[in-house]
């Protein structure tokens, strides 16, 4: 039987979309003709984005929204009508304190464009805005706020430097908006700044693009916050016209995670993501293809660790979450639309419940502000469970045969032994079992077929785990899969027939009810990780092939009031 494979050429990956979202909510916001968010902020249980109101760049927007709902809590305007100006990012710094950048000519001091920095207050109120700038066109596309409160900002420049454009750093004073430094870098070329952060150290991670003449680089710098000197900058690209970097983080280890677009090594833009160390060291690289011109604009850290990035892939809209370590996807999103409606994701962020929310502009009959709200956590391990918990029935009165898998997630003194206890509520255990080693984090037990006593109404389980120094966990450090061994079918409370069947490159999962049930199902590979998902509702009878490589998986059901496990391996 033909396995599936996944190929990689020169690096570059395919990445796959999943056919269905696990959507929280998503909204669009017609604001003032065509509306666009450029970048938000967590603020609590809400999120505040800032924008533009284009085509004309006639004035720029802040607006908070209920992180629940999506419902419009405030909306602010910034700048004066038809003099083109915008908001490029925003950030939270102490106090609760705004603060928005972008681009003015309403304010300008003396050039065509000037840097834009605007401190707001909780309610979207202006505080203070200051101007910066030289005779001819600054433009300003990030800001962040560093350990001692002082705010950095970052663009480009044709006022100051060497060449057509350089990119420029600007930091000022919070309190009075005074520049503390300014500097520009760059060649003779067209060199951009689109990104900075702040990493553990105080220092400045820029990122943007290097004009070398004949082609476009990928560009980060290393910055001295106290000086404005370079410590160390690093060029990446080929030989084509076009490599960029677009924005970056500082993740829990403080490594530099930066993400762009490239078209050096395949036929059209791909998404880029680059890992690097303080040192400026390449951890990894990774090149993306998600079937289009493939363009990366953000990238956040989530609350597991793991780097969710957006952009467009070919007018869609692209939600990808990534491995930290490898660089590999987790999994990829794609919003197709259809019908000539275009989206594009230029931001994201992570909230303090884990969920990833990303925004950006959809298409209708003009261009309207959007912002996608996803689940980011349910493709982790299985969610921990009560410790005593109450097994599944079948219809003739017996218990199991079960497995019982356990993902032991406290093991910081290396676990040796899993048990597993099989009783009533309130009675000793029927059999105490040692759970077999699996691989990683994993042990599976069995807890045989049992007739139900006639008291039996809570039969219960619970799995200990003990180290080498005989220490005992606490059952809420464990996950928990109980596997039913064959699902039968009861008429009278009308549940589901399950059925698997290998076939070529995968597996078929069919099932059949009697009516018509919404339908969750997902399938986690051996590491806990969600690799499949689909929600939908079901009349009947459903059928839907999954391409599995080869190995051990957990399907989970929930459909017509009922939720089942089932062990799947996949052996080709």
């Amino acid at each position: 039987m033909n396995r599936w494979l996944l190929i990689s050429m020169l690096s570059v990956l395919p990445v796959y979309a999943q056919e269905s979202w696990d959507i929280i909510w998503e909204r669009t916001y017609n604001l003032e003709g065509d509306d666009l968010i450029r970048a938000g902020v967590v603020d609590g249980s809400d999120y505040v984005f800032a924008g533009v109101y284009e085509p004309f760049y006639e004035s720029g927007f802040v607006m908070k929204v209920d992180g629940e709902t999506g419902d419009t809590i405030w909306v602010r305007e910034f700048g004066l009508y038809n003099y083109y100006d915008d908001f490029r990012a925003i950030t939270r710094g102490p106090g609760g304190i705004y603060w928005v950048a972008g681009s003015t000519r309403s304010y300008d001091v003396g050039g065509d464009y000037d840097f834009w920095l605007l401190k707001l207050d909780s309610n979207g109120d202006s505080l203070a805005g200051y101007a910066y700038g030289g005779s001819d066109v600054d433009r300003a596309y990030d800001v962040a706020v560093d350990g001692n409160g002082d705010v950095v900002l970052v663009g480009r420049t044709r006022s100051y430097g060497a060449g057509n454009n350089d990119i420029w750093i600007v930091k000022v004073n919070s309190f009075d908006g005074s520049m503390v430094w300014s500097s520009a870098y760059g060649g003779s070329g067209y060199d951009y700044g689109h990104a900075v952060s702040v990493d553990s150290s105080g220092n400045y991670i820029v990122v943007g693009r290097w004009d070398n003449g004949s082609n476009l680089d990928g560009w980060i710098l290393k910055i001295d916050s106290s000086s404005g000197d370079t410590l160390w900058s690093k060029k990446m690209g080929g030989s084509a016209n076009y490599d960029a970097f677009y924005d970056v983080l500082v993740d829990g280890d403080g490594n530099y995670v930066v993400v762009g677009y490239s078209n050096s090594y395949t036929p059209d833009n791909d998404f880029w993501i680059v890992k690097l160390s303080p040192s400026g060291s390449l951890i990894w690289q990774k090149f993306y293809d998600a079937g289009g011109e493939d363009y990366a604009y953000s990238v956040a850290l989530d609350t597991s660790g793991y780097y969710v990035v957006v952009g467009n892939s070919g007018g869609d809209a692209v939600v990808m979450k990534v491995e930290a370590s490898t660089g590999d996807t987790m999994w990829t999103h794609k919003y197709i639309e259809g019908n000539g409606i275009y989206e594009d994701n230029f931001t994201v962020m992570v909230d303090g419940n884990g969920n990833y929310v990303s925004a950006g502009l959809q298409s209708n009959s003009d261009y309207d502000a959007w912002i996608l709200k996803i689940y980011g956590i349910t493709d982790m391990i299985p969610p921990v469970i009560d410790s005593l918990t109450q097994l599944p029935r079948d219809a003739d009165g017996t218990f199991g045969p079960y497995e019982v898998w356990a993902w032991i997630m406290d093991n910081r003194t290396g676990v040796e032994t899993a048990l597993l206890h099989w009783k009533r509520s309130t009675q000793p255990a029927f059999f105490v079992d040692t759970m077999s080693h699996v691989s990683g984090n994993w042990y599976m037990g069995t807890i045989p077929q049992q007739s139900a006593p006639s008291d039996s109404v809570r039969m219960m389980y619970f799995v200990t785990a003990e180290d080498s120094m005989g220490n005992v966990s606490s059952s809420d450090t464990l996950s928990f899969w109980i596997v039913n061994q064959s699902i039968s079918r009861d008429e009278s409370m009308q549940k589901p027939v399950i059925l698997l069947n290998d076939i070529n490159g995968g597996i078929r999962i069919s099932l059949q009810i009697k009516g018509t049930e919404n339908l969750s199902l997902e399938i986690f590979d051996a590491n806990g990780r969600r690799v499949e998902y689909y929600r939908g509702i079901v009349n009947v009878a459903f059928q839907k092939d999954f391409s599995l490589a080869p190995g051990i998986y957990f399907l989970n059901i929930h459909v017509g009031g009922y939720t089942f496990n089932r062990k799947i391996i996949s052996i080709r």
